[in-house]
């Protein structure tokens, strides 16, 4: 056995081993019977949450599960770190582990797999599970390792485990999309305004384009009011754009059941209205909407099933992405016309630019290089981290002059104003997810700096971006992006990188034209969803 398949078989093997069923060894793990080995289980994997929520919560409550870190106690961490430096760096992923109804081993036949994990809450500090690498070589999360080209058994309408097989495929009959008229999308905002800004989007989009009824289930309404500000904090139930919003405490009462039910980022409606699924007459469609990524693994996970280990449920896992057959990326109609930039237009005078940032980019270096620059530059800079960042290198709270450059500090924008700035500036400098998407429908150069990880597990991620963006570009060119974007995210040798990719802006606007065109020919994500969702009636 390959160290890599250990790596995956120690994921699994710890729950065999809560149940008392741990006789099977290595050697009945081979990758080679990993459908056998799945078609036995009557659970899939936990949801396992990203890293990048599990230490924003860490650094906000400071608090965690406490069955959690017994069981860590006893039996040590899942995988091990020796483990992963023997087997190559492996992406961190992390869920939250959930405990589901029932108790196993007695009660449960031999041979099925169950978990005697505590219930984490949502807010609380979650458990750590490494990822796996996958037989193509790429690193991919432990819940999804154990599947079979993108396939896993999972339950019957019944409740059974049954032969149907769900495949990551979406398009097909659709002929019961207009059945699904009510879809409830849950979100909890972990920090920043990404996560709300992709569930607002996404709400807005069902009903205006689609003709769905969509509850968005929210638990920090100040968020959806810092982008939309016709929001008011002080009404728990409120109707915008045609969206019912709803605010998400623990006491919510989520009822009645919608036919189509979105948990943004594996948040994990409340345990009783997902008994309140199982119970409903006509089950319905259940997805976990994940991160945009490009990593080649996702597309192999996109559309998976997860089957509930005691209610006949199953959980879709929803993967958004650049290429035809992922989940798409969110694109509202229209947005190709509106796009700032045809190839053609002659640069301006003065560089217009956008500095949307973390604290941990090179920003003092930025903006020397724009100082002695030879062209004018005017940087607008949003309030938060970026405007921190600026004050730490300028001193000050701005404006600021110095010599070519010009710094504005901007007020807050909602989220369709700061669209249009985007598709106003020569150049944008985006973080995170839902600004890196719509500075690419903007049109415009931009330069994304990814949301940085422990161990540097955002890297693999920030490169398959690269890689599907510059494939189509020449190898000069494809380099001197990729050298501008590791610098920004690296913090490495920064000058040579502003310098060479500003020589080469015009091309690099003409490469990016030749992407959007590409990206615009694509059914957009929330189009997808709708089929999806349609396929698996």
């Amino acid at each position: 056995m390959t160290e890599h398949q250990r790596l995956q078989f120690e994921a699994i093997s710890l729950q065999q081993g809560l149940m008392g069923d741990g006789a099977q060894g290595d050697d009945d793990f081979q990758l080679g019977h990993g459908r056998e080995f799945v078609a036995q289980m009557s659970i899939t994997l936990t949801d396992l949450r990203r890293c990048r929520l599990v230490g924003r919560r860490q650094a906000a409550h400071g608090i965690g599960d406490p069955a959690i870190a017994e069981l860590h106690g006893r039996i040590g961490p899942l995988v091990s770190p020796q483990r992963l430096g023997n087997a190559g760096k492996a992406e961190a992923v992390q869920r939250r582990v959930q405990q589901f109804a029932g108790h196993i081993a007695s009660e449960r036949s031999s041979g099925t797999v169950g978990t005697t994990l505590a219930r984490a809450e949502a807010d609380d500090e979650q458990f750590g599970v490494e990822a796996a690498k996958g037989g193509n070589g790429q690193c991919v999360p432990v819940r999804v390792a154990l599947t079979d080209a993108g396939k896993m058994r999972c339950q019957t309408r019944a409740g059974s485990t049954g032969g149907r097989v769900f495949e990551n495929r979406h398009g097909r009959d659709v002929s019961m999309s207009a059945m699904q008229l009510h879809w409830d999308i849950f979100c909890r905002v972990v920090d920043n305004y990404g996560d709300i800004g992709v569930c607002w989007r996404l709400s807005r989009q069902l009903v205006a384009e689609h003709g769905k009824q969509v509850r968005l289930w929210v638990d920090e309404l100040a968020a959806l009011q810092a982008i939309c500000p016709e929001v008011s904090i002080d009404q728990a139930e409120q109707r915008i754009a045609g969206v019912d919003i709803r605010q998400w405490t623990a006491s919510s009462a989520v009822n009645p059941v919608f036919d189509v039910i979105v948990e943004a980022f594996a948040c994990e409606p409340p345990a009783a209205y997902i008994e309140a699924m199982a119970a409903a007459p006509s089950r319905p469609c259940w997805i976990n909407l994940e991160y945009l990524t490009a990593e080649p693994w996702a597309l192999s996970c996109h559309g998976m099933a997860s089957p509930h280990p005691s209610l006949p449920l199953v959980k879709h896992f929803y993967f958004p992405g650049f290429g035809a057959n992922t989940g798409g990326l969110l694109r509202e109609d229209g947005v190709g016309a509106l796009a700032g930039w045809s190839g053609d237009a002659a640069p301006a005078q003065e560089l217009t630019v956008s500095l949307f940032c973390y604290e941990t980019a090179p920003v003092a270096d930025l903006l020397a290089a724009f100082e002695h620059g030879s062209q004018p530059v005017r940087c607008l800079v949003p309030p938060g981290k970026p405007l921190v960042a600026v004050s730490a290198a300028l001193g000050g709270n701005g404006p600021w002059q110095r010599g070519q450059l010009t710094v504005e500090p901007v007020p807050f924008l909602a989220m369709d104003d700061y669209d249009a700035l985007l598709r106003r500036c020569d150049l944008n400098f985006v973080r995170g997810e839902d600004s890196f998407l719509r500075a690419q429908w903007a049109g415009k150069p931009f330069v994304w700096q990814i949301y940085r990880q422990d161990e540097d597990a955002h890297l693999p991620k920030l490169e398959a971006f690269l890689d599907a963006y510059c494939a189509e570009a020449p190898p000069e060119l494809a380099l001197t992006i990729r050298q501008m974007f590791r610098a920004w995210n690296l913090a490495g040798e920064f000058a040579g990188a502003w310098a060479t990719f500003n020589a080469a802006r015009t091309d690099v606007a003409r490469h990016h034209a030749r992407w959007l065109t590409g990206l615009l020919e694509q059914d957009d994500l929330a189009t997808r969803l709708v089929k999806f969702c349609a396929s698996k009636v």
